[in-house]
């Protein structure tokens, strides 16, 4: 059985929801191996489901005592705990913790992901869990499972880490899967689907059609940015095959009448060959589809020409992960390739052609000063976009600015980052405060967000009007998230004030 557990959530974002590609790749290639599988994600299956854990975070999904019931009702002789976000750990413990009090020990306890792959000696401090699968896992899992099952012993297997009396192991990582059109795809069978798209709040919260869908078509990223864990926890950047792709998109068509896709890659046009024989497949087999890319895009692809090509392919929205708009930062201390004068010409072709834009900003990295931060907002702003989210820095586990960080003293050696998320900062500066970050990232958000409004009613109203009518939930928490991010920054403009009167 494998689990993506509950989230947990800044309070002041939407709850996004999508197929956890994850296990859904890893129960296909398990079930195709002979393996009885079954899926759980607690996230889309509880979805309405909030548990305030802190000020500043949210759980939601299925109550741990109800994924304890489930895990109890099939019994499985494996459970493997998906682990993506740092901040699931807790309820990675807490359900295999509960699946060793209710089946005993003679049941296998895995996690994976990000997480316990950078992590995995503090991981198996937790003693309810038996194993930790490291990086890409189809075929470390398996190879885990044939040892078990074997009784063989697992000194060898590449991937894992485990626990041998006192000690923890930790193997070296697998060698990568060479041809990812190998993989079968998707086990979305095993999920729920018309609950997500029922719920509809897919990652960056708005869709122009339903039903819709997340789709990967690589793994990885060949850039190597400092704050970044993709390229590292993938290990290299591998791609499907056009024709694998699109077939599997006919599949999704036929199957779930999807009729927008949520592309996730973390560099979709990096091949640009490869890129435009996709976009023109989608066009050569008369496919009526909506897609953007909620995940990012290498903007350095995307000449006027390119965008032509996906935007008759169905893209309405690119979203541009420009992070800084300062060079020295970009260049010194993120180490992203990226020209800002490029970026503000692909920004207008885009425009141009009628594709939404969405930017990604990061503020308050390690050495960032207070006129390098002001920059970004400024460059934001001349960028024009149609929407823009404002983050800030968090020093994920497996990055060299996480290492920089901990050498500088900003966090502790011992940081777990279970209580990081993107709008609350975790470090200090001589430059900055953690709180003038918060209101600076609330005020940057909402005014930016706001102004398109105030430049183009129009547009906003085209942007947003699918979404606000058909999508209560989406109503309710964009609400949500501004009444309290407004009181979160009053709070910490006057905390002396909002202390006395409650």
């Amino acid at each position: 059985m494998l689990v993506y557990p509950p989230v947990v959530n800044s309070r002041s974002t939407n709850n996004i929801c999508g197929v956890p590609m994850g296990i859904s790749y890893l129960g296909a290639y398990l079930r195709r191996e002979g393996y009885e599988v079954k899926l759980l994600d607690a996230a889309v299956e509880g979805y309405f489901h909030e548990e305030v854990i802190s000020p500043w975070l949210i759980r939601f999904g299925l109550p741990y005592e109800d994924i304890a019931d489930r895990i109890v009702d099939y019994k499985p002789d494996v459970l493997g705990v998906s682990c993506i976000f740092s901040g699931q750990m807790p309820g990675v413990r807490r359900i295999a913790h509960d699946a060793k009090k209710n089946l005993g020990d003679d049941i296998f306890t895995i996690t994976g992901g990000s997480h316990p792959t950078f992590m995995a000696r503090q991981v198996l401090e937790e003693e309810a869990l038996d194993f930790v699968v490291r990086g890409e896992g189809e075929q470390v899992l398996t190879n885990l499972l044939a040892a078990i099952r074997e009784s063989r012993s697992l000194s060898d297997i590449r991937g894992i880490a485990f626990r041998n009396g006192e000690k923890i192991i930790v193997n070296p990582k697998e060698n990568r899967i060479e041809d990812l059109d190998s993989l079968p795809w998707p086990a979305r069978d095993l999920l729920p689907m018309e609950k997500y798209f029922k719920i509809n709040i897919p990652m960056q919260s708005v869709s122009k059609r339903t039903p819709n869908t997340n789709i990967t078509t690589s793994r990885g990223c060949p850039y190597r940015c400092t704050f970044c864990t993709s390229s590292r926890h993938w290990g290299r950047f591998a791609t499907r095959s056009p024709e694998d792709v699109l077939d599997e998109i006919d599949y999704l068509i036929k199957t779930y009448g999807i009729k927008e896709l949520k592309f996730e890659d973390d560099n979709l046009t990096f091949d640009t060959d490869r890129a435009k024989a996709i976009f023109q497949g989608i066009v050569d087999r008369g496919y009526d589809l909506a897609w953007n890319t909620p995940n990012g895009i290498a903007i350095r692809t995307l000449t006027e020409d390119m965008l032509k090509l996906m935007k008759r392919s169905g893209c309405f929205e690119v979203t541009l992960a420009v992070e800084s708009g300062d060079p020295e930062v970009l260049r010194n201390v993120i180490k992203k390739p990226l020209d800002l004068a490029e970026t503000e010409l692909v920004a207008r072709w885009c425009t141009k052609l009628g594709i939404e834009t969405t930017g990604y900003f990061i503020i308050g990295f390690p050495g960032e000063t207070r006129e390098q931060i002001f920059r970004t907002f400024r460059y934001a702003r001349r960028l024009k976009l149609d929407k823009a989210y404002f983050f800030i820095y968090n020093p994920l586990v497996g990055t060299p600015l996480r290492e920089k960080c901990i050498r500088d003293k900003l966090i502790p050696e011992d940081h777990t980052n279970e209580d990081d998320n993107w709008f609350i900062g975790q470090i200090e500066s001589d430059h900055w405060t953690s709180k003038e970050l918060y209101r600076w990232q609330k005020a940057a958000f909402w005014g930016y967000n706001f102004s398109l409004f105030l430049r183009n009613p129009f547009r906003f109203v085209a942007k947003y009007w699918n979404v606000l009518t058909r999508n209560p939930t989406f109503v309710k928490q964009a609400l949500r998230s501004l009444i309290n991010d407004t009181l979160r920054v009053i709070k910490t403009l006057y905390p002396e004030k909002m202390e006395e009167e409650g």
